[in-house]
């Protein structure tokens, strides 16, 4: 149940939930908040390209290739592979973590479980693309892993216990009903019953129009050949005036719920109430299964479900006799059924109509972060910004290949959050292209009551060991950690003399800072492949991150 909840409420595409699980299946610590985040915001998301580059982010080295099927017996596993799916024409991913000449185990593309299949039967769904993984490689778990799981359970625990304590309620109800009626509050208590069905099932169709690429809704709406909710959901007899059916059958589910359990499952009035509700919705029942049956020529297993649970609701009416009760209609009474009525429909649209612009909107990010990170408009956008002349290479900290086309400078500070937070990001892009060099240099001064220039001493003093792997080892320990200690750093980095040597460095560091005017930290500065003058920098345009950067190197590797 909770891995239900979870891929119905968390997961979405079913690239982020192959990329989910395939982190847990090689142990890396990475949360699902933080993959659905750095896969969804890549611009060429959903593809195999964005599980490349997130896995690759966390240090999973790989490679995409196409491959024949019988190539694929040879493939190292664990490996990604897209497949066709059974409820939509666009490829699926799916993971293979064994696979000889007679069978295949892997992720089943739609509900991600692990299955096991003759190999004949897999190639027949098999694309030709591949993902295959150095498992060798030193993988990066998320430096906040724990408490952004400890979020996620938080969260999961919050909506179970409001789920809980709503059920809670509704169990009250029922038992207080029978202690006073007895076995008369059975047909009472089944008819509420129906409506929070009604409720779910609307819930869940009203979710399914939002998110038409949510696999567990589609595996509700998919089970058939001649079962496609999209048919009906995308269809003009889908709304009347303006408005969807989803909405008006919550609307309608949920006004019954609530007056039921305020004023009471066994209150005469609100049953007659309700029973006569019921009826004005009979004339859709036909209109619904007539529309499916013969003009769309699709079923709706959502819709179908509906129609069940109206027309069993108006049988339960009928077998009550609720229709001919004649209860004492009270001012007051009818005054809340009329104002829960209006406040559960107006609500049900208004929260209708923000998750479709809030959908529309995500898709025009989604269009206008391709436009952004196309190449092009990349350099066209930072050719217009801040040109600076680069520093001598013999100050500050140089990482990477020294004869990389590609040259990246970051100003930052020692004691400061956001460069910090950049730090693994910019480690990352170094390990992941060999055509990067980067420069780091810091805004210190040789002032005895400067916090920033002891740790920058040392930073400079390790970095002429000219040992990379200690030097990042270094900046790991420095900017990874949650508080700066620099007293603790000293012992676990030891230096002789070396401290004294560095005053030239931070001044020639300070005045190159100076002459360019920075303004704050982290600042960077970017250097294009193809330019006459390779000591030209160019300021980091506000629209981007460095988070950014890796697209381009990627495109231009």
């Amino acid at each position: 149940m909770r891995s239900y909840l979870e891929n119905l409420l968390l997961g979405t595409t079913n690239g982020t939930k192959v990329l989910y699980l395939f982190t847990q299946e090689i142990k890396l610590k990475v949360s699902r908040s933080t993959l659905i985040a750095e896969n969804e915001s890549h611009p060429y998301y959903p593809s195999i390209l964005s599980i490349s580059d997130v896995l690759k982010k966390h240090g999973v080295e790989n490679l995409s290739m196409e491959l024949r099927p019988e190539k694929l017996i040879n493939v190292p596993v664990p490996f990604i592979t897209s497949v066709k799916g059974k409820s939509s024409i666009m490829p699926h991913f799916s993971i293979v973590k064994s696979i000889d000449k007679a069978f295949v185990t892997a992720s089943h593309p739609e509900n991600n479980k692990w299955e096991t299949l003759p190999l004949e039967q897999f190639m027949s769904r098999y694309t030709g693309t591949v993902l295959i993984f150095d498992t060798e490689s030193p993988r990066h778990a998320e430096i906040d892993y724990e408490k952004n799981s400890k979020i996620e359970k938080k969260k999961l625990i919050v909506f179970t216990m409001g789920w809980g304590s709503v059920t809670f309620l509704i169990l009250i109800n029922y038992i207080f009903a029978f202690l006073r009626v007895s076995f008369a509050a059975t047909l009472p208590i089944i008819f509420t019953s129906l409506a929070i069905l009604g409720c779910v099932v609307c819930t869940l169709l009203a979710w399914y129009e939002l998110d038409q690429d949510n696999l567990t809704i589609k595996q509700i709406c998919s089970s058939g050949k001649k079962i496609n909710c999209n048919a009906l959901i995308n269809s003009k007899a889908s709304k009347i005036w303006g408005i969807s059916w989803s909405t008006i059958g919550f609307s309608y589910f949920m006004m019954q719920l609530l007056i039921l359990l305020l004023y009471g499952i066994i209150n005469e009035q609100i049953l007659f109430i309700v029973a006569w509700f019921n009826i004005l919705t009979i004339p859709y029942i036909p209109f619904s299964l007539y529309y499916q049956w013969k003009v769309a020529k699709q079923w709706c297993v959502l819709c179908v479900s509906v129609q069940i649970l109206l027309g069993v609701q108006f049988f339960v009416t009928l077998f009550a006799g609720w229709l001919f009760l004649k209860p004492y209609m009270d001012i007051q009474t009818m005054f809340g059924v009329s104002m829960v009525t209006i406040t559960v429909f107006i609500l049900a649209n208004m929260v209708k109509t923000i998750l479709v612009k809030a959908k529309e909107n995500k898709l025009k990010v989604a269009q206008l972060r391709r436009l952004k990170h196309d190449s092009d408009i990349f350099e066209a956008v930072l050719k217009k910004q801040k040109v600076v002349t680069a520093p001598d290479k013999n100050i500050g900290i140089s990482l990477g290949n020294p004869i990389a086309k590609y040259g990246i400078i970051k100003v930052c500070n020692p004691y400061c959050a956001p460069c910090a937070k950049a730090h693994p990001v910019l480690e990352s892009l170094l390990h992941q292209h060999t055509n990067i060099k980067l420069q780091i240099i810091f805004t210190a001064t040789n002032d005895d009551s400067d916090l920033r220039s002891l740790p920058v001493k040392h930073f400079l003093a390790i970095a002429q060991s000219k040992d990379e792997l200690l030097i990042e080892n270094a900046l790991d320990d420095w900017y990874l950690a949650t508080e700066k200690n620099y007293e603790a750093f000293a012992i676990k980095f030891p230096l002789d003399s070396e401290l004294g040597k560095q005053t030239e460095n931070i001044e020639r560091m300070n005045d190159w800072c100076n002459s360019i005017d920075v303004q704050s930290t982290p600042t960077f500065y970017i250097s294009l492949q193809a330019q006459e003058n390779e000591n030209q920098f160019y300021q980091l345009p506000d629209l981007y991150t460095i988070n950014d950067l890796t697209y381009f190197f990627t495109e231009i590797d």
